[in-house]
């Protein structure tokens, strides 16, 4: 039923026209992205009375509405939409509209109730409501009614309605309300009887993965940015999931701003958000309300009481009380009651407006909150206002206080930063800022300028400190592990306890991570865990964070190298996912944890969720870990691209390693490096070059001692590199010989990852010398210990292991004593099938819409296939025909028949499913 665009209500008295606009929901986005979370939350809605959705401005409350009508109404539901604005608060005129979107959504009911109010004396809303619901129920079908924008409504009367009408609706009726603010309605009653959903801004936010989502469907067009995770990471780290701050970021892009820029100094300052945050929040605030909000918009984080100590308001309670119920950007700080946080991007439009409030100086703001932070002995966070209230002799004795704690939590950078701004006058009066710095320096890989500071501690009367002494020690014990000096850290590991007699939260636990270390690579895997039992008398609370997350990640390499992945990954995921809570997404703590995982996740060939936890996250590794934190992440990312047959990427990133190894003096990099460099160019067919890294590692291995703690590994990386020369080039004894040696002299039986890569080398040597002899107990032991220890890739990147695999399957698969590994074989051999008919260029997402043409179907049917736009779709196939050559659909077709590609692919990364 078409409805006219206005026309008069039958009230003579108001006189009003109905706005059509306001019973239909606005137009659909051209491209909307399907929000599986919050599908979860609606699972069983159906049969709740009230679905209830509070979020601020701009979190997608309507266009969420706007997608539950479409569900609705493919149920089968008739939907009534009625949008309310700030005319809509007189009781008689929401009725009446009310009504008219029943009418308008094709349900012929109400107006019977209608006239009962319009002809009663009093307007008479329970006889109005009872009639309502008597012809709703004698209806029968289901219905739904959405009010969006309830905010606007001042009526007392409105809310009252609503509760009634919730409390007797018949099971036929649901009711959808949205709000900016929270709800004036029954809720609490609501919950206990189970009768209400729930959706909250943190619900509406988008998530990192809808977030790059809504990014790729905006800016899908042949000019559009590469399909870059990192610019959609940091701008969703940047919003936090706030939809109208990332639209507004893409449409920046769209009127030719490039997006790097956009992304990377997105903030509440750009002049679109600005806007829509003054003329849509600020604007319409009682002034005592704005003025808290602009006050508090110089902390990171509130309270009631560090409210009142900085604005000097008294009634603080009331108006954090209102904020909260206003839901003005105001969200809870996790694990912290009574504390919340600004969103990040109206906190910036707030201080931005700051300087407009008459009478207020933003420095004394700063120091009234450094002072409170000071007296709750959160000195960091005292330290902070102190430098933005520009109090230098404060923010120095607050410095001291807090120098170590944030070393604990991995502030390497800002350590370095304050003390090179403030300049401490004296070591021996502020002690723990150098200790801290000097630390801070050699993390850094600034050993040079580390050393220095070191040796003034050690000139000035800090010299017969014992504390100091031994958290000097550390420094030095920790130089070791980068300058892979074994016996340094052992002879210190020597005087345990004696080294040990302080119980210092920061400094012990990051002593016992070099010497955990050392025993791992000698295979001694149960005193590289049991080292840490030192540190069980420091509360887990007081402990370092960073210091503690080395822990975890050392303690899964220990775990690694005996062959127990899942051990291994359970531990790094608990604290990457902790880490990325507590301090961050690029937090150095979740950048350790990652890098650690990132072996993990190769090995068990998990390539595509490898590149994603690892993109964007590559810059902070290569600056602020551990050789092992920064190694491990190089050597899988180049692996992958290996995999993915991107071979010049792949160089790019053992290169970077190489050029980091040389300016840090790392030898450990280097040699690494060189190793994979020749694994590289072997996958390129290119032997010469390989030899070349080969000899380039080999030359440095010559000299260091090879009775050296940590000399075993060297002299591994470059056997391993000659080995596989020797096996390119066909020279089995040889390379029979090497292993032989390799395993007798440097393998650790109880290192069983690389004492299986031996063993599995060993078993392809012998077998291609003396193919007549049955060695397919040596195959059987291989793979059964493979399988125990889940390893995919052992087996993947060793093109000579999986041909002789292939070719012996037949026969080894046909003898019964064998059958309990039979499957996994199989496994193996179906993914390197894969592997090779998969183009190794293509992404697994092009792969797909590639068979999708081969297959000989539109854009457009790709599109609702991939459940993308037309646009999305042209600009990948477009980068499928520079990666592949072509200029046409005819040969991109050609191409994938010749691939065998036809018949039907697979991720280019998929996991292993044991039987």
């Amino acid at each position: 039923m078409r409805l006219p665009s206005t026309r008069i209500i039958g009230d003579p008295v108001l006189q009003r026209a109905i706005i059509a606009s306001k019973l239909t929901p606005p137009r659909a986005p051209a491209a909307l992205i399907e929000r599986t979370n919050i599908a979860r939350l609606l699972e069983g809605a159906g049969s709740k009375r009230l679905l209830l959705v509070t979020a601020p401005a701009g979190y997608g409350k309507t266009t969420f509405l706007m997608q539950l009508r479409q569900d609705y109404l493919r149920q089968g539901r008739k939907v009534a939409w009625l949008t309310l604005d700030e005319g809509d608060s007189p009781l008689s005129q929401f009725i009446t509209y009310l009504i008219e979107s029943l009418t308008y959504a094709g349900c012929p009911i109400g107006h019977a109730a209608l006239t009962v109010f319009q002809k009663s004396a009093a307007n008479d809303v329970e006889a109005f409501r009872n009639a309502l619901i008597n012809e709703i129920h004698a209806y029968a079908l289901p219905l739904v009614i959405i009010i969006d924008d309830l905010h606007y409504v001042r009526s007392e009367g409105i809310p009252a309605l609503l509760d009634q009408l919730i409390d007797y609706a018949p099971t036929n009726l649901g009711i959808v309300i949205a709000s900016r603010h929270t709800s004036p309605l029954s809720t609490a009653r609501y919950r206990i009887h189970g009768d209400v959903v729930e959706i909250k801004a943190e619900d509406l936010q988008l998530s990192y993965q809808e977030t790059h989502q809504l990014i790729q469907h905006a800016l899908a067009t042949p000019q559009a940015p590469p399909d870059d995770v990192s610019l959609s990471r940091h701008l969703h780290e940047v919003t936090r999931g706030w939809v109208a701050a990332i639209q507004l970021a893409v449409i920046s892009v769209k009127n030719g701003v490039p997006p790097g820029k956009v992304f990377s100094t997105f903030s509440g300052g750009m002049e679109d958000l600005t806007d829509f945050l003054y003329t849509n929040i600020l604007a319409g605030l009682p002034d005592e309300i704005a003025e808290f909000l602009l006050k508090t918009s110089i902390l990171q984080r509130i309270n009631v009481e560090l409210c009142e100590a900085v604005t000097g308001l008294p009634d603080c309670p009331q108006l954090l009380d209102a904020v909260r119920q206003l839901n003005l950007f105001l969200l809870p700080v996790e694990g912290m009651e009574t504390w919340y946080i600004y969103h990040p991007l109206f906190r910036e439009f707030l201080q931005m407006n700051l300087p407009g409030l008459p009478e207020v100086n933003a420095r004394e703001l700063h120091r009234r909150a450094s002072t409170w932070y000071e007296n709750q002995r959160l000195f960091a966070d005292a330290l902070h206002h102190a430098l933005a209230g520009e109090d230098a002799d404060s923010a120095l004795r607050l410095f001291e206080k807090s120098a170590v704690r944030m070393l604990g939590e991995g502030r390497f950078h800002t350590v370095i930063q304050w003390c090179e701004t403030l300049k401490p006058p004296s070591i021996a009066a502020y002690p723990d800022i150098w200790i801290a710095t000097a630390y801070s320096l050699m993390l850094c890989f600034r050993l040079a300028e580390a050393r220095r500071i070191m040796r003034r501690i050690q000139r000035s009367r800090l010299a017969d400190d014992a504390l100091t002494q031994f958290r000097l020690s550390v420094i030095e014990l920790t130089i070791a592990m980068y300058q892979d000096d074994g016996e340094k850290i052992l002879s210190f590991y020597a005087q345990w306890p004696e080294a040990l007699p302080f119980q210092d939260a920061l400094f012990v636990p990051a002593a016992l991570n070099p010497i955990s270390m050392v025993f791992s690579q000698q295979g001694e895997f149960e005193q590289a865990r049991d080292i840490y039992h030192y540190s069980v008398g420091i509360p887990d609370e007081e402990k370092s964070f960073m210091a503690t997350t080395y822990q975890q990640c050392y303690l899964a390499h220990a775990y690694a190298l005996e062959g127990r992945l899942k051990m291994a990954e359970r531990l790094l995921r608990d604290r990457l996912t902790l880490s990325e809570r507590r301090l961050g997404y690029f937090s150095e703590a979740a950048c350790a944890a990652a890098g650690f995982l990132a072996e993990i996740l190769y090995e068990t060939n998990r390539l595509e969720e490898l590149c994603a936890t690892l993109a964007e996250r590559m810059a902070i590794i290569r600056d602020n870990l551990t050789p092992d934190g920064i190694i491990k992440p190089h050597v899988a990312m180049a692996m992958a691209y290996v995999s993915y047959g991107e071979h010049e990427q792949a160089l790019s990133c053992v290169e970077e390693l190489y050029a980091l190894g040389r300016r840090t003096e790392q030898r450990r990099f280097i040699i690494t490096a060189l190793g994979v460099r020749a694994f590289i160019y072997l996958q390129m067919a290119d032997p010469t070059s390989a030899a070349a890294a080969t000899g380039q590692a080999g030359d440095m291995v010559k000299r260091i001692d090879p009775q050296a703690v940590l000399a075993k590994e060297f002299y591994i990386i470059h056997a391993l590199a000659e080995i596989r020369l020797l096996i390119y080039r066909q020279d089995y004894q040889a390379a029979l010989d090497r292993l032989t040696t390799l395993k007798a002299r440097y393998v650790n039986p109880r290192q069983r990852r690389l004492a299986l890569q031996v063993a599995a080398l060993i078993y392809l040597c012998m077998v291609r010398l003396r193919p007549e002899d049955d060695i397919s107990e040596s195959l059987y032991k291989v793979l059964l210990e493979g399988r125990a220890m889940g390893l995919v890739r052992l087996f993947l990147d060793e093109a000579p292991l999986l041909g002789q695999l292939r070719e012996v399957a037949g026969a080894f698969t046909a003898d019964r004593r064998f059958n309990d590994v039979h499957g996994y074989l199989a496994a193996l051999l179906k993914l390197g099938g894969e592997l090779e008919t998969t183009p190794p260029c293509l992404t697994a997402r092009e792969t797909e819409i590639l068979i999708a043409l081969a297959a000989g179907l539109s854009n457009k049917h790709i599109a609702s296939r991939q459940h993308v736009s037309v646009d999305t779709i042209k600009y990948h196939v477009k980068k499928i025909y520079a990666k592949i050559k072509v200029s046409k659909r005819m040969d991109a077709a050609l191409y994938a028949r010749k691939a065998g590609l036809v018949s039907g692919a697979s991720s280019t990364s998929p996991t292993l499913e044991f039987p």
